[in-house]
């Protein structure tokens, strides 16, 4: 009896002290370093979207959500998508009205507007301009987050001429809609994609709670919404003591294991690096490659050169023109510059915190080596293709902040406004409207 009441209170004591030890870790570590919980995480996950057809994923259709606004830390934006789910609060059909003219901007997260308001998005606000004007026109927003150019291109064939448009405007964001994977089209017999081949690994699928995953085949894939094991554990996952108590093990692990096997671990650049753009640094990125070498040779094998992948895109480029010739179709391809191209001397140093670059940055010895823009300019002029420089047109304009100034790389909605009154402009300039 004596042995059980012994064992009884040993038990008690534990968890009593148990308890105390997590009450006190618990508070310590919200108070000195917060961590996210799962639930946390779930917040700023979007369930928005759907599988695809031909795509790779598209957004559900009647959705009606919330999205984190990244400029207002805590603050949140409504989305909302129509009955053929695109991202207007109003219903759309394919007829076209007789006595209304379409135009259709195609793009990615900057025409969907992420992080603003429906109304505050620029295809939005160039629709209130021409309603104002008395123009007869309807704007379509075709934005999708995360869309590439390829992924564009299909959208259009498939699904975007279809609304029957007079003007088809290309949003292309320079950041990051040149990565573009050939692997995954099923061809034409021009060599352009019908489709996405959606059963092989995309590196995107959509769970069944409609958010957008990675598979595992990618270096940052995860089966959670945490990339840390802890968030694949229930209950803990909920306690930032065990989160900040699991990320430190797992990094504690990291290191002896890459003691251990050298050739198996990589070194991962802080933040952004400028290695991550050719595109608008030119090949002077590749030799801060080096320190990070392994890790951009793993990525490396999901995404061809740069090289291959600006080719592909000016192929579709030609495409999309080709398709709106075909319907009898203005095609113009508007170029969104990034904001460190618009402000280098703020958004540059405040970005890549490497201490190599950001060094070189400060001290003047790199910086933007290559315009892009001037480049695929004289390209789509080559090729009798209509084009809005936004990059030049902003830097007329330094006076005004289109960017947040806390790092979004998105548009804040002085950006949007702006935006759509140079499209609203270079349409009324060349007799559009």
């Amino acid at each position: 009896m004596t042995n059980s009441k012994n064992i009884f209170f040993s038990v008690v004591s534990f968890i009593v002290l148990f308890s105390i030890l997590f009450m006190f870790g618990e508070i310590a570590v919200r108070v000195t370093r917060p961590q996210k919980t799962y639930s946390e995480f779930l917040e700023l996950v979007s369930d928005m979207w759907a599988p695809s057809d031909f795509n790779k994923v598209e957004l559900k259709k009647n959705y009606t959500g919330k999205y984190p606004s990244n400029e207002f830390p805590g603050k949140y934006v409504t989305v909302k998508t129509n009955n053929l789910g695109l991202r207007d609060d109003q219903e759309v059909t394919y007829d076209k009205p007789k006595d209304k003219k379409r135009i259709l901007i195609i793009g990615d997260s900057y025409t969907f507007g992420l992080f603003v308001e429906s109304g505050d998005a620029y295809p939005s606000i160039l629709k209130q301009l021409l309603k104002e004007d008395g123009s007869k026109y309807e704007v379509i927003n075709a934005g999708f987050p995360g869309y590439n150019a390829d992924e564009e291109y299909v959208w259009l064939r498939n699904e975007g001429i279809k609304f029957k448009p007079d003007i088809i405007i290309l949003g292309f964001y320079i950041g990051n809609d040149l990565n573009i994977n050939r692997n995954n089209w099923i061809l034409d017999s021009s060599g352009l994609p019908l489709k996405l081949d959606t059963g092989k690994k995309l590196g995107t699928y959509v769970d069944q709670y409609g958010r957008r995953r990675e598979n595992d085949d990618f270096v940052m894939a995860t089966e959670t919404v945490g990339y840390e094991y802890v968030y694949k554990i229930p209950v803990l996952r909920e306690s930032q003591f065990f989160i900040a108590l699991g990320k430190l093990t797992e990094k504690v692990y990291k290191y002896f294991y890459g003691k251990i096997n050298p050739s198996k671990t990589y070194k991962i650049p802080p933040g952004y690096s400028v290695a991550m753009f050719p595109q608008i640094f030119g090949d002077d990125v590749y030799r801060f490659r080096q320190k990070y070498n392994a890790y951009y040779e793993i990525m490396d094998q999901h995404v061809p050169p740069l090289g291959e992948r600006e080719k592909y895109f000016r192929d579709l480029v030609l495409g999309m023109n080709k398709i709106a010739k075909d319907i009898n179709s203005e095609f113009i391809v508007l170029m969104i510059p990034t904001n460190f191209q618009v402000d280098p001397d703020y958004f540059l140093p405040f970005y890549f915190k490497e201490l190599d670059e950001n060094k070189e940055i400060l001290n003047g010895t790199f910086g933007i080596r290559r315009d892009f823009f001037r480049e695929l300019s004289e390209y789509l002029e080559s090729n009798n293709i209509r084009y809005i420089n936004l990059l030049n047109e902003m830097k007329k304009h330094p006076e005004d902040r289109y960017f947040p100034k806390n790092g979004e790389m998105h548009f804040n909605i002085k950006g949007h406004e702006f935006t759509a009154n140079i499209i609203y402009n270079y349409l009324h300039d060349n007799n559009n409207l």
